[in-house]
């Protein structure tokens, strides 16, 4: 059964001017609620069979398209509550019309809004500045005036990608601001600043190519690059480690690189992260290395992102002993089972155990000990400055509260 409205002369309320006030009075399952439509009315003005103002009433027109209104917006919300299958009552109904309606904004002020939440609240800087550009482009694509949230249509998503065209934007460019775009009108629909049927996306179609032109390093050069890495700025070899503590090789003196000809090269600190404090100058390897590093960590642990490299310290990496599984078959395959298990070798490998800060799900790397080793080499500590709570890289320092 579903929830039936009609409206009264509520005549068990008489008013100082000896009207009475027209109440909305909702029925479901053998209750009722009356909801004020802030009128009044006469009995000799009201006609009781329709439920709506005579036309004698000098506002009777106003008045009655005020009713009409108000039953409208009943029934359309209790088609809501069924379609998705919703319990309400008669109350909930008379609530929910009841709301005040929700502060208007423009386009441009739902987005300003998105680059403040984004930027101060939730502190996503990337994101944030992808919705002032957002801004920007549409301030110039509009620059007379503001456009209100109800004058998006398809026509004007057209227009202004037509508008990204002219200024040379690509593709790849189009789809990602449009994405945005898309984000501040279901977030404007969420919070009730734009009705869901006025959504200017419903229908409307793109056509973007968004391959990009794969620009992967291939295999020859990118040994040379290691190659490059290990000759410049890693250590020598294996034999150079001497003792192990906790499971990590130490060199037992850490010398600092000094090979650069040009002794005013810039240090690896990015000026950006200085002023956010701490953060420190590492006091033996160039941007170049730094970079270097970070990239072939990076490649070696399953693609970690910068932002966990950066927070990785010595006492996340785990050392574990692996079965050469390849050297054990091939013995169990020329020599025999028992032979196998007699010659059993073991290789080292270290395991990483993180939290994603994208996504804050463990997540679990393990890797080869010398290919390990000759990524973090330019960063190993000597023996009596080991410390398992300091940071690998040296990007943060330790008891830094800024990375959290």
């Amino acid at each position: 059964m579903k929830a039936t409205a009609s409206v009264i002369l509520y005549k068990s309320k008489t008013l100082a001017n000896d009207e009475h006030p027209i109440m909305l009075r909702i029925c479901y399952n053998g209750k009722r609620t009356y909801k004020s439509l802030k009128m009044s009315c006469s009995p000799r003005l009201w006609n009781e069979e329709r439920g709506e103002v005579r036309s004698k009433h000098p506002y009777s027109v106003n008045m009655n398209s005020i009713i009409t209104n108000e039953l409208s917006k009943l029934k359309n919300l209790v088609l809501d509550y069924e379609r998705r299958g919703e319990p309400y009552s008669a109350k909930t109904l008379a609530n929910e019309i009841s709301k005040p309606l929700p502060s208007t904004k423009t386009l441009l002020e739902l987005i300003d809004d998105r680059v403040r939440y984004f930027k101060e609240e939730k502190g996503e800087y990337n994101t944030g500045t992808g919705y002032r550009t957002l801004y920007n482009l549409i301030q110039g694509f509009s620059p007379q005036r503001d456009v209100e949230l109800f004058e998006l249509n398809k026509m004007w998503l057209k227009e202004f990608e037509d508008y990204l065209r002219a200024t040379n934007k690509r593709d790849t460019s189009i789809y990602k601001h449009f994405c945005c775009l898309k984000a501040a009108i279901n977030y404007a629909i969420e919070k009730g600043y734009l009705a869901r049927d006025n959504n200017p996306f419903i229908g409307f179609e793109q056509h973007l190519d968004r391959r990009t032109k794969k620009r992967a390093l291939t295999y020859g050069e990118l040994y040379k690059l290691l190659m490059y890495f290990r000759m410049k700025y890693s250590f020598a070899s294996v034999d150079d480690i001497k003792m192990s503590v906790h499971g990590i090789a130490l060199p037992l003196s850490a010398q600092p690189f000094d090979s650069d000809d040009d002794k005013d090269v810039r240090k690896y600190w990015n000026a950006y992260f200085k002023r956010r404090g701490c953060n420190k100058i590492h006091p033996t390897m160039n941007s170049e290395g730094l970079a270097l590093s970070l990239f072939f960590a990076s490649y070696f642990l399953q693609g970690m992102a910068l932002v966990d490299l950066a927070k990785l310290k010595w006492k996340d990496i785990k050392p574990l002993n692996r079965m050469d599984s390849n050297d054990y078959y091939r013995k169990v395959l020329f020599g025999g089972y028992h032979n196998a298990e007699m010659e059993k070798v073991s290789n080292l490998y270290y395991e990483i155990e993180i939290l994603r800060s994208k996504t804050s799900k463990p997540t679990r790397v393990i890797v080869d000990g010398v290919v390990l080793f000759t990524t973090i080499a330019p960063f190993l500590p000597a023996v009596d400055e080991y410390d398992e709570n300091n940071y690998i890289f040296g990007i943060y320092e330790k008891d830094c509260e800024d990375e959290k």
